[in-house]
């Protein structure tokens, strides 16, 4: 029973600090520190292993393409390395907002792109299909 209420009210604090407006954000409480840890440690539990089966299971169906493409590399790297790039865990960055959280991880071209200020959602470096993957 007291882990229920515990978890409850670690969720109640992360609610309250993600809905907080920016400016209250920026002179954040101990306890706001506090609930913004919480919040980390708690949704870990789910995003870490969620990333990790993902993760895992890109791997498998990355090397099953490889076989059925007659050893083709690139086929089985559009599979594998959405799973395997991105975050594996959550930082206090992504609960407030300051930094985009990646499941699904994008080519080290297209970061560099957005890292640079072209965040037009495309990628040319791959013929320029425009999906940014």
């Amino acid at each position: 029973m007291r882990s229920k209420r515990s978890a409850a009210l670690a969720l109640v604090l992360l609610a309250a600090v993600a809905t907080a407006p920016a400016a209250a954000r920026a002179e954040r409480s101990a306890a706001g520190e506090a609930g913004l840890g919480l919040g980390c440690v708690f949704g870990n539990f789910v995003y870490g292993p969620a990333k990790m089966m993902y993760a895992f299971f890109g791997g498998f169906i990355g090397l099953v393409a490889y076989g059925l493409s007659a050893g083709d590399e690139e086929v089985a790297m559009k599979v594998i390395e959405p799973a395997w790039r991105g975050d594996y865990a959550l930082t206090a960055d992504h609960l407030t907002g300051k930094k985009e959280l990646e499941f699904i991880g994008r080519r080290a071209a297209h970061r560099a792109a957005r890292e640079a200020g072209g965040v037009d959602g495309s990628d040319e470096s791959d013929g320029g299909g425009g999906s940014g993957w």
